[in-house]
């Protein structure tokens, strides 16, 4: 099962891309293909890189609309180039739920560990390549813990006498240091970037949690302020007085939750409108296939080149605007190379195809045929990501897979695959 893996908008080379691809080949080595039953190897996943083919856009995003008071001259604007973007980070406000015990008794174990394992990937200095192994090992392992509870009552039961963050970590690492079949050496040394990160995580939610106090105070005693010298100065009625208590208490609400995620979506959106306009814009024809089609379609001979006897499929995992890319190729570039299994994550191809952006399909006929050359295609969506899409009941013969993250919809999107538990759900639906 040689594995071609197409990535999506805002990919930039750099350390923190190398080190998100060796973490992300590890988790299908040690996650997917295990759950499989199927023995596999890192180099035989293939990862085609178009972002040096992708937009390029002015320093500081300067068209971006900021408010008055809150913006700074240019000149003082600290530098924000495309490189220091590469991959997404896990946000302050992605943990605006809790802290990771309360998480804990709502919500299944999974989810924990998906937060925590990402954090430890995220925050380590460490990006060796024993690093990344030792640490998919730990996540498989914890795959265990979270399958033990049938249901949330018995999860709660387990985490009796658990009164912090701190006491949940060390009750996870306990469980996770009975497992005899690993090295206890690697082991060691992955708890410990766990429990580094469930430090960092509730340093991020304290933190958090005293801003969004801190703003929510100043706003009140502003908007206080505001009323106060309404009703001595100004002959407002009482009906005038609620309507501007109406208004401000709205705007500030707004203001102090959704600032942050503002600049986030439009940061997200803009990447995601220059790579599309400039793919859909150079994609080329089947005589003449653009600069990133090109890429991918060698990547995807370059897979089926590497089947063998004992391991005939050829698996396209593709997130994002690669999974545009991928539709386009597998029913108007290459409608001769077979693909035994398509994997789509996060994709818009369902919206493009509404458009009719897609030359190789009849998009004007309802369901649109799956293309003959795709033996299956999964199609991964998540409810709170605002960039993905369902495939049914606009494809025929596509499977829509739903995976809930439980996180903040925009960040969702860009930090699907460091959850372990995504690759857990994806062996279980391509699993006979």
């Amino acid at each position: 099962m040689p594995l071609v893996f197409v990535h999506g908008v805002n990919v930039r080379l750099g350390p923190k891309y190398e080190k998100e691809m060796q973490q992300r080949n590890q988790y299908f080595v040690n996650i997917f293909y295990k759950l499989l039953g199927r023995q596999f190897s890192a180099d035989r996943v293939i990862s085609p890189y178009w972002g040096d083919l992708a937009t390029n856009t002015t320093s500081g995003n300067p068209f971006l609309p900021t408010r008055k008071h809150d913006a700074a001259p240019a000149k003082e604007r600290p530098h924000s180039g495309r490189g220091e973007m590469v991959g997404d980070q896990l946000h302050d406000h992605d943990f605006d739920g809790g802290s990771l015990i309360d998480m804990a008794r709502t919500e299944s174990i999974s989810k924990v560990v998906d937060i925590v394992i990402a954090t430890a990937s995220e925050q380590a200095l460490d990006a060796s390549l024993e690093h990344a192994e030792a640490l998919s090992e730990l996540a498989f392992s914890a795959l265990d813990l979270s399958r033990r509870f049938k249901s949330l009552d018995e999860q709660v039961e387990w985490l009796e006498g658990v009164v912090d963050d701190a006491q949940l970590l060390l009750k996870i690492e306990d469980e996770l240091m009975k497992d005899s079949a690993v090295d206890m050496k690697r082991r060691k040394l992955s708890l410990e970037h766990m429990k580094l990160a469930g430090t960092w995580l509730q340093a991020r939610y304290d933190k958090a949690s005293t801003l969004t106090k801190d703003r929510l105070m100043l706003r009140t005693k502003q908007l206080q302020a505001r009323i106060n010298q309404l009703r001595i100065t100004a002959k407002h009625s009482v009906k005038q007085v609620r309507e501007v208590r109406r208004r401000t208490t709205t705007h500030v609400a707004a203001a102090t939750l959704t600032s942050p995620v503002r600049k986030l979506f439009h940061d997200r959106l803009f990447l995601f409108l220059g790579d599309s306009f400039l793919y859909f814009g150079q994609r080329g024809t089947p005589e003449a296939p653009g600069p990133i089609v090109k890429k991918i379609s060698d990547a995807l001979t370059q897979g089926w080149e590497k089947r063998t006897e004992q391991d005939p499929d050829l698996i396209v995992v593709a997130h994002s605007m690669g999974a545009n890319i991928m539709c386009d190729i597998a029913s108007y570039f290459r409608p001769d190379q077979e693909i035994d299994l398509l994997i789509t994550v996060a994709g818009q191809f369902p919206l493009f195809a509404d458009l009719h952006m897609f030359p190789g399909l009849d998009s004007r006929h309802r369901p649109i045929p799956k293309p003959p050359n795709v033996k299956r295609w999964i199609n991964v969506y998540d409810m709170n990501d605002i960039f993905g899409f369902t495939a049914q009941p606009m494809f025929e013969d596509i499977e829509d897979l739903e995976f809930a993250s439980g996180r903040l919809g925009i960040t969702t999107h860009a930090d699907c695959f460091k959850f372990v538990s995504l690759y857990e759900q994806l062996a279980k639906a391509v699993k006979p």
